[in-house]
Order: C-alpha cells, then sequence, then structure tokens
C-alpha cells in the first residue's frame, strides 16, 4: 500500500511539473505574464556557457519534464503484466520529443544562447557625467503587486526608484521621465503601482505605460521617449531596471536619436568575455533578448555591474528599519519586503538582493564603487556592502 502510494506520489510530481512547463511556454507565446516564467530562465541559469554545458542541463531539465507521462504510462504496461505495443510507442514518441527539445533548447532557441559577437567593443572610461545629465527612468515596478494574493514579486524596482526620486526632491538628479515595463510583472500593473509611488513621492514627473510584451514597438513610451529626446538640449542618461523593449523600439524607428544618449544605465551582469565570444546574461536581457542585442549593437556606453552584486543583501533589520520611516513612499514600497524576504530565505537561502537599488546608487552614490575597464568595457565594482546599506537608509530618510 505504502509503495503504491510512493509511486502515484512521484508520478502525480511528474506530471505537475509537465502541466507548469506547458502553461508556462503557452503563456509566454501569448505574451501573458506569470509566476511561471522562472521555468522559462532555468535552464538559461546554466545555458550560458558553452555548447556541451547547454547540452548538459537541457537533457536534465526535459528528462524531467518529459519523463513524467513516460513513466506514467510505463507503469500502466507494468500494472497489465502483459506487452502493450501502444504504451511502447506513445513511449518511442516521448523519446523523439524529448531529443527534439534538447537540440531546440541547447542550440536552436535563442533564449538559451544568449551568446554575442560583439562588433565594436565600447571603450569609454569617462562617466563622471552620468548623474549630471537628465536621466529618463524604465521600469518593472512590481511594489506591492501580488500573484495569487500571497507570493510578491520582486520589489527591487520600488526600492530603486524611491531612491532615485528622494535624489530628485534633494536636486541631485534630474528625471525627466519614467516609462513602465512588463517584466517583474504584467506591464498593466507595473505602470500603475509606478504611478502611485510617484503620486506618493510629490514630484510631478510624468510616468508613461511602457511595452507588455516583448517585440512591442508600439507602446506610448516609445512616442515619448523619442519627443523627450528630442526636445533635451543635454545629452541623456537611459536607465533601465527592467526589459529595454522600448528603448530598443525608440532608436529602431529614430535612428538619428542615439546622438542624443549619453550612457545606459542597464539593470544586468556582464557582458563577459569566453574566449573570443562575449555573452550578455539577465533575467532582464532573456525578457526581451533581441531589444538588448540591438541595444548592445547600438555603440553607446553600457555600464555593467561586478558579480559581488549577487552577495548583497537585505537583513531583517534593514527591512524593518525602511518600514519605519514614516513617509507615504517609504511606507508603500516597505509594504511587501518582509514578505519578499522570506520568500527569498525559502528560495535561495539567503536575505533578498535588491539587485536594481544596487545599480541606481552609482548615480546617486559613485563613491561606494569603483570603475575598472574589463574586456573593453566598463565595470562597476562595489566596495562596501555595510556602508551601501547605511547609505540606502539615509537616502529614503531625506
Amino acid at each position: 500500500m505504502i509503495r503504491r502510494i510512493l509511486k502515484w506520489l512521484i508520478v502525480s510530481l511528474f506530471l505537475l511539473f509537465f502541466v507548469i512547463f506547458c502553461l508556462k511556454e503557452v503563456c509566454q507565446v501569448l505574451h501573458v505574464w506569470t509566476i511561471l516564467n522562472f521555468l522559462g530562465n532555468t535552464s538559461q541559469i546554466f545555458a550560458v556557457y558553452s555548447l556541451p554545458a547547454r547540452i548538459v542541463f537541457a537533457i536534465v531539465y526535459y528528462a524531467l519534464l518529459i519523463s513524467g507521462t513516460g513513466l506514467l504510462l510505463l507503469i500502466i504496461a507494468l500494472q497489465r503484466k502483459k506487452k502493450n505495443h501502444f504504451v511502447g510507442r506513445l513511449i518511442g514518441i516521448e523519446c523523439v520529443v524529448f531529443v527534439l527539445f534538447v537540440v531546440f533548447n541547447a542550440w536552436i532557441d535563442p533564449r538559451s544562447n544568449p551568446w554575442l559577437h560583439i562588433r565594436q567593443p565600447v571603450i569609454n572610461t569617462d562617466i563622471s557625467n552620468i548623474a549630471k545629465q537628465p536621466i529618463l527612468i524604465s521600469t518593472d515596478n512590481a511594489t506591492t503587486a501580488r500573484l495569487f494574493s500571497f507570493i510578491a514579486p520582486e520589489q527591487d524596482d520600488g526600492l530603486a526608484l524611491a531612491v532615485l526620486l528622494q535624489a530628485e526632491k534633494a536636486g541631485q538628479l534630474s528625471i525627466l521621465g519614467i516609462t513602465s515595463t512588463f517584466g517583474n510583472i504584467d506591464g498593466e500593473t507595473a505602470y500603475r503601482v509606478t504611478l502611485k509611488q510617484v503620486a506618493l513621492s510629490g514630484l510631478p514627473i510624468p510616468v508613461v505605460k511602457g511595452a507588455s510584451y516583448a517585440g512591442q514597438k508600439n507602446s506610448q513610451a516609445v512616442e515619448y521617449i523619442a519627443k523627450t529626446l528630442r526636445n533635451s538640449d543635454q545629452r541623456v542618461t537611459l536607465v533601465a531596471l527592467g526589459p529595454v523593449t522600448d528603448f530598443a523600439a525608440v532608436f529602431s524607428k529614430y535612428p538619428e536619436l542615439k546622438q542624443k544618449v549619453g550612457d545606459f544605465l542597464v539593470v544586468r551582469s556582464g557582458p563577459y568575455l569566453n574566449q573570443d565570444r562575449w555573452f550578455l546574461y539577465s533575467f532582464n536581457a532573456l525578457q526581451d533578448y533581441n531589444a538588448a542585442i540591438a541595444l548592445y549593437e547600438m555603440g553607446a556606453n553600457q555600464i555593467a555591474m561586478g558579480t559581488e552584486v549577487f552577495k548583497v543583501g537585505l537583513s531583517d533589520g534593514t527591512i524593518a528599519a525602511i518600514s519605519s520611516i514614516r513617509t507615504p513612499m517609504t511606507q508603500f514600497i516597505g509594504k511587501d519586503l518582509p514578505l519578499w524576504n522570506q520568500e527569498n530565505k525559502m528560495v535561495r537561502g539567503a536575505d533578498m538582493c535588491p539587485w536594481d537599488l544596487v545599480w541606481v546608487m552609482y548615480l546617486t552614490d559613485p563613491g561606494l564603487f569603483s570603475v575598472q575597464l574589463s574586456n573593453d568595457h566598463l565595470v562597476l565594482h562595489l566596495q562596501d556592502r555595510e556602508v551601501l546599506v547605511r547609505t540606502v537608509l539615509e537616502r529614503l530618510s531625506i
């Protein structure tokens, strides 16, 4: 009896995983954001190094996905205690599909093959004016958004935006506007929560709705960004906290506006150099891979972050300190930080890493970082994590 229950429990888990995978693929094709998106990036996390590594991981990944139905059919055949040619044929078909999936994921599918041949590496070691230039921000802000009422998506965009808005209040930055985009959450929700956060800041900064899916070229943000760049008498720094769909669409439609861009501060790690190939990897880049490539090939200076960013975490004490700051905007962004941190501890076994927040701190406090030239690209290296956290609290308390 126990063996039978255990057997069907294993089969059920495999089938559940397979169904989740199928739902994820359908949602991605239909441009519908879903929490299952993380499964779409699972294979890509380990698939950025080399073809053999991609093949090995693809084999393991799809073996788990497809073996559920195969195992069920096999159990049915064995229970009948006779040869079942129909079941055998189905298992054979599954094996063929498995091989096709492996080939597709490891070699053909561009989402899991983020290798880039950079035609012209950018060398511009002087980024001292990046914060002195007016900035345009694109964000996939998911602050206070809930999935199924009990899951908090990543909350780091809200923190990053709060620091930038506080710097605007202090007269340190000049924010021309903010556009929303899909990514951590669907585009409509990102627009709604960003609009509310800016309103709570008390600043009259325009918020414009951006892309809702990868490859979109006709969002409201495209024309807004183009108009803002044309009207600016200075070069503009573009800050991308989410997928760069709208920025790529702008320069595809209006290539002459490239000269109006000073620098890109794009939230991602890399590019990294492996032998003679560059690769670009991040959650944001893989949400719209073609847009990320297009932006990289523009030739504008782009700044990456050192890998030590992955070691930055906000402790429960830091989150409590943020929540204790009694301003409307800080209370808003602090609402779901405890839940998000709890989720990170369950999944990553560590405090949450505020990815986007760390990046934008270079705009407000460049002294926290050293700037190095690595593989012909600029990389920001964080010098002291504790000082960063203290500076964030000071910024939010202004």
